[in-house]
């Protein structure tokens, strides 16, 4: 549904995501391995999504990547070296 698109994975400060253009407003979190919320945006619908996430500022370890649009969510791993 998403057309996700993350790298560089493992990522060193900046993480790239793209998706296509939803007809859904985009809701990105990130969220550390203890589940907790890092960062959040939102996106209108009917645009792609070219954004950049500043992970410069979190310590070593792995992140999950949780969009939703409507009823739809994907969840995705990265590696923050």
């Amino acid at each position: 549904y998403f057309d996700l698109k993350l790298f560089p994975n493992p990522v060193g400060s900046l993480l790239v995501v793209q998706t296509k253009a939803l007809q859904q407003v985009l809701r990105m979190e990130v969220y550390d391995a203890s589940a907790h919320l890092l960062w959040s945006q939102s996106y209108d619908a009917f645009h792609e999504i070219d954004a950049r996430v500043d992970m410069s500022k979190f310590p070593a370890g792995i992140y999950f990547i949780k969009l939703t649009a409507g009823k739809n969510t994907c969840v995705e791993q990265v590696y923050k070296r």
